[in-house]
């Protein structure tokens, strides 16, 4: 299904083909599309027909562990799958998957996130951020990556640069 040179994918998903970068046949699919609501903002890398794909790059010691028979996506990279979860449900997308391509071989694996698990999570979050917001107030700091610094990649950065008085 795919092939991997360096740092762009070729996909044929039924008649669908798209090369990142380019939309080579089909103008539904998209790379890099933005997902905006009232208080949610972020960057869906490749949008197709029926799915959303997030990309991420790893080191070649992380990708040893993606390729493990046992490896459990939704325990190990729940982030991850929160995010892809959050643009396929807002995009009205029935599947989701992370892609994830080792950069020092160029190596690729990719996931098939179930959705239906993650909105629950999403929503109980989403609930909790909202009240915080009516409120006026920031919400409790719940840093899930990067060692707490994940605001950067945070899709209510916007929502709380606002409550600060910042720019984003």
């Amino acid at each position: 299904v795919e092939n991997v040179v360096m740092s762009y994918r070729v996909t044929n998903l039924g008649s669908e083909r798209v090369i990142l970068g380019n939309v080579v046949s089909d103008p539904r699919n998209y790379y890099e599309f933005k997902v905006l609501q009232d208080d949610i903002i972020g960057y869906a890398d490749v949008v197709l027909e029926d799915r959303i794909i997030d990309i991420k790059s790893v080191s070649d010691w992380e990708f040893g562990y993606l390729i493990k028979p046992d490896y459990d996506i939704g325990k190990e990279k729940e982030s991850n799958c929160m995010q892809v979860v959050t643009y396929a449900w807002i995009l009205k997308k029935p599947k989701a998957s992370l892609w994830f391509i080792d950069t020092k071989s160029s190596a690729s694996v990719e996931y098939d996130v179930r959705v239906n698990t993650f909105i629950p999570k999403i929503e109980a979050e989403l609930q909790v951020l909202r009240y915080a917001w009516k409120q006026e107030e920031l919400p409790p700091a719940n840093p899930r990556a990067y060692a707490g610094k994940e605001c950067a990649y945070c899709g209510f950065m916007n929502k709380c640069f606002t409550l600060e008085g910042k720019e984003i």
